[in-house]
């Protein structure tokens, strides 16, 4: 459904389904997007300990820059491309590491 957007939670974070076929919101254009706390971080939904992301589109912080996935214990973790590990990048250029519980992967 075009147009549809997250419910919200009692403290004004948007959520995800529950018991929807459909994960994520599609906007005006028919694009699907992530669902954003109160702050206007976006997040990824949650599924099997994993996290479930739109194809050839990360999450974003509220400053706009990119987030990695996670898994259910926090631990963030690197998308795949051609095999290898695609790392986020800072405005200087610099690679972002992804982080686990215990610090840098």
């Amino acid at each position: 459904m075009v147009g549809r957007r997250y419910a919200r939670d009692k403290n004004g974070n948007e959520i995800y389904p529950r018991r929807r076929h459909t994960l994520f919101s599609r906007n005006e254009e028919g694009q699907e997007y992530y669902a954003r706390d109160k702050n206007g971080n976006e997040f990824y939904p949650c599924l099997n300990g994993q996290s479930v992301v739109i194809p050839e589109r990360l999450a974003k912080f509220a400053n706009n820059t990119q987030r990695y996935p996670s898994d259910a214990k926090g631990n963030e973790y690197y998308l795949q491309h051609q095999g290898k590990p695609y790392l986020l990048r800072q405005e200087s250029g610099g690679n972002v590491l992804g982080q686990t519980r215990k610090g840098f992967q």
